[in-house]
């Protein structure tokens, strides 16, 4: 497998991490969990396939999508279709911006995933056909990147009150946290909840869950050898291990041990079967 990581230029980089193609993957497993993690995420098939997803609480039903899709935070985890010999373009948002490219509430697509086809539309056939034609890497992102330089030509910033309650949240996970944010913001509860619910797609506290859980993957990660579970329950802002069991288990379906020990190649990709 081939992969290129593009970081798309100033003031496009307020709105999308970064560009990641793969060419011809490889995979040793037939299906893969996908874990939440806070990000909208939009994927373009380069090839003219099926991909099949399920939902957490129905793993028998296949959902079909295939030449492009978004799909919009998840409060728990996706089973994937490993989709051998693929190659993918994916583009990563940074939470709270897409808004402005989609022009629609994030919580609109919550949950879900979405083909670009239904959409988008005729843009998406010219934006898919033009990376088609372009056949080195360089030349698909320029491409890309022109595309959502346009689609924020007339967007404006970001909500300045989400940015803060954003950044606040990175540090300060508990209710009272998202309390001191609120109260910050001099909006009331109910309506600062609405406007985080618009522009992440999750209510404050859910996010700050994600947020806590990845923080926690993240840790698992970095670990080599039998970790101390109850340091790194506290270190993660739990109250103690069985709340981090617990949490863990919720976001993934796994223990954190199971995890350690099942965990794949890419972070929040986890082998299944």
């Amino acid at each position: 497998m081939q992969s290129w990581l593009f970081i798309p230029a100033p003031p496009l980089d307020l709105y999308i991490e970064h560009f990641f193609l793969y060419q011809n993957l490889v995979s040793g497993h037939a299906r893969e969990r996908m874990l939440p993690d806070g990000h909208i995420e939009l994927v373009i098939d380069l090839r003219e396939q099926s991909n099949f997803w399920y939902k957490h609480d129905d793993p028998t039903t296949a959902h079909n999508v295939q030449r492009g899709w978004i799909s919009g935070v998840h409060r728990n985890y996706i089973t994937l279709e490993a989709a051998q010999g693929a190659s993918m373009l994916v583009v990563r948002f940074r939470p709270g911006r897409i808004l402005q490219i989609l022009g629609m509430p994030a919580q609109e697509i919550a949950g879900q995933v979405v083909l670009l086809d239904e959409l988008w539309g005729p843009a998406f056939e010219d934006l898919r056909n033009g990376l088609l034609e372009r056949p080195t890497a360089p030349e698909k992102f320029a491409w890309l990147e022109q595309f959502f330089f346009r689609k924020i030509q007339y967007a404006g910033g970001g909500n300045p009150v989400i940015d803060f309650a954003i950044d606040r949240l990175q540090t300060l996970s508990t209710a009272a946290g998202i309390a001191a944010i609120v109260e910050k913001t001099g909006y009331s509860h109910k309506h600062f909840v609405s406007l985080f619910h618009q522009h992440l797609g999750v209510p404050p506290k859910v996010f700050s869950r994600i947020l806590k859980f990845q923080h926690a993957v993240r840790q698992l990660e970095s670990t080599f050898g039998a970790p101390d579970w109850s340091a790194l329950s506290y270190s993660c802002g739990y109250y103690d291990q069985a709340h981090f069991i617990n949490e863990f288990k919720s976001f993934s379906g796994f223990s954190p041990s199971f995890y350690l020990e099942k965990r794949g190649k890419y972070l929040n990709y986890l082998p299944v079967d």
